[in-house]
């Protein structure tokens, strides 16, 4: 019987598998029974051809990352395999796959500060026969919309911005956003590029400032108020006392002088504005008048000018007794009046409140007397009214000539009056007021009824009564000559009469006015006396002097 031979092969060659991955030592021996003794025999070399058993080869999934800004990163591969990224470049995950695997490479955690966004391409596929390195990951960073709300606003034109542009027109109250979206990370600030008007307004913003992060910004709150402005502004032209100004009702301001003004209360843009006069000045009463009086305030203060005047008013009379001819009257020196009936009349020029005037009679007919009553005073919040009485008067005059005592008798003396009354175109008839021993003046004179009075009117004596009264002065000197002149009342100004109080005889009369000797004397009167001496106040006249006369007219009644 044949006896059997076992060859046992022992394979203890170590082989290095790809990759690097070491194949473990196989002892390839049969257990062989100690108890029965084999004989090996001799060991044989397999030689470098012969075949060895066969190891399964794997290969490393990875790729590049691109735009990673942010932190935290996670990558995956088929749902696991988990690899945290940290910055921009290739990365290769933990686990390497065998040939014919799939693999899936995802984003398992997106980064954030900044937020991200990382999305792969060429994440999947089956692995071949080399390692998998064309995976692309690329990280962008978020976007998000920065907002907020706007509150209060009323007026039109508000315009935010955000970083110095983006300009966001806003038209209502509610929420708004900038229509470019920042990346988040990126820090911005919104100003208010144009304020609101109509009415105008101040929009302030809380949380202007700040950095996006990985939701939208809605917390900024732009809120507006609108403006008040001031009303004010310029009076001038105030003389009088007590002007009050008011804006509306209530909002008084009590003005003292000319200057700057400034209501105490604002007034917001978009509300009207009234200024009125609420009391005007008095003393001189005045009027003013406010320009512009009302409106609406805009986007500045409000700047009116108030301009008082002081109120005028007219003088005005009654005329009577002028029975023909014209009269002219004047006020104050002028705006001359002429009137030629009876009746009212004014003056055209208007007087101001708390000044005066003066009525005067600047020409009439040259036989009438015409007196104005109340002719001056201050004017007083209202209009005045005078009286203009004329009637017919006896005219007096002092001659304008000098003579001495030789005046050719009384007829001598009544004829120099009459010649210088022709000559000044006066009219009627007159007499010296000139008395000799048995004639005196008082009873060659006619006695009148009416007014006596100087040329250009001037009340002297109401009759002759009172010309020749002891208990009455004459009303005003007859200082006035035939042509209208005054003449000077120097102590040596004297007119020759021969009489003494009542127009009676005083016994020195020149020789009957007819000498000039230096040895006689004749009675004579000062000129500007009007007590009841007017007539004789210069005593012992020498006759050699000269001395003016007085002349009367004699009255036709």
């Amino acid at each position: 019987m044949a006896s059997t031979t076992w060859i046992g092969i022992a394979c203890g060659t170590s082989t290095t598998a790809p990759n690097d991955e070491t194949v473990p030592k196989v002892d390839a021996s049969p257990e062989v029974d100690a108890g029965s003794e084999v004989d090996a025999g001799p060991e044989v070399d397999a030689g470098p051809d012969a075949e060895r058993p066969s190891q399964e080869a794997t290969f490393a999934i990875g790729g590049t990352v691109i735009g990673l800004e942010g932190s935290g990163l996670v990558l995956q591969n088929n749902a696991g395999d988990d690899l945290p990224i940290t910055q921009d470049g290739s990365f290769t995950l933990p686990t390497k796959l065998p040939s014919g695997a799939t693999y899936a490479v995802t984003v398992l955690q997106q980064p954030s500060s900044p937020s991200q966004t990382c999305s792969v391409s060429g994440g999947t596929g089956t692995v071949g026969s080399a390692d998998v390195g064309s995976i692309l990951v690329n990280c962008a960073t978020d976007k998000y919309a920065v907002g907020g709300t706007v509150s209060g606003l009323v007026g039109t034109g508000l315009v935010l911005q955000i970083n110095g542009g983006g300009d966001l027109p806003v038209t209502a109250n509610g929420t708004f956003a900038f229509p470019t979206p920042l990346a988040s990370g990126q820090s911005y600030i919104i100003t208010v590029l144009r304020q609101p008007e109509n009415p105008w307004q101040t929009c302030t913003v809380d949380n202007p400032t700040g950095t996006v992060g990985d939701v939208a910004v809605e917390d900024v709150a732009v809120t507006c108020t609108t403006n008040s402005y001031k009303v004010k502004g310029t009076v001038t032209g105030l003389v009088g006392t007590g002007l009050v100004l008011e804006n509306h009702e209530g909002d008084t301001l009590p003005i003292q002088s000319d200057g700057p003004f400034e209501f105490p209360t604002p007034v917001e843009s978009g509300a009207t504005f009234q200024v009125t006069v609420k009391q005007s000045p008095v003393g001189p009463q005045q009027t003013c008048v406010v320009s512009p009086a009302s409106g609406t305030v805009a986007g500045a203060d409000v700047d009116v000018a108030v301009t008082c005047s002081t109120d005028k008013f007219r003088v005005t009379g009654t005329l009577t007794g002028l029975t023909h001819g014209s009269i002219v009257l004047q006020n104050n020196g002028g705006d001359d009046l002429t009137l030629t009936a009876d009746g009212p009349f004014s003056f055209e020029t208007l007087v101001e409140d708390g000044t005066t005037y003066a009525v005067s009679v600047l020409s009439r007919p040259l036989d009438l007397s015409c007196t104005v009553k109340d002719h001056a005073g201050t004017i007083s919040t209202s209009d005045v009214t005078v009286t203009v009485e004329c009637r017919k008067y006896n005219r007096v005059f002092v001659t304008s000539a000098t003579y001495t005592g030789n005046l050719g008798g009384l007829a001598g003396a009544d004829a120099k009056c009459q010649e210088l009354a022709d000559a000044a175109n006066l009219g009627g008839t007159y007499r010296a007021w000139l008395s000799v021993s048995g004639t005196p003046a008082n009873s060659r004179l006619t006695h009148s009824t009416l007014p006596y009075g100087l040329v250009d009117g001037t009340l002297i004596a109401n009759d002759w009564d009172h010309l020749v009264s002891n208990a009455m002065d004459l009303a005003a000197p007859i200082t006035m000559t035939e042509t209208g002149e005054t003449k000077t009342t120097d102590p040596f100004s004297c007119a020759w009469t021969g009489s003494y109080d009542g127009g009676f005889a005083f016994g020195q009369d020149c020789n009957k006015w007819t000498s000039e000797a230096a040895n006689e004397t004749g009675t004579a009167g000062h000129l500007g006396d009007v007590e009841d001496f007017w007539e004789s106040s210069c005593l012992y006249t020498l006759c050699n002097r000269e001395k003016s006369l007085y002349c009367f007219e004699q009255s036709a009644e």
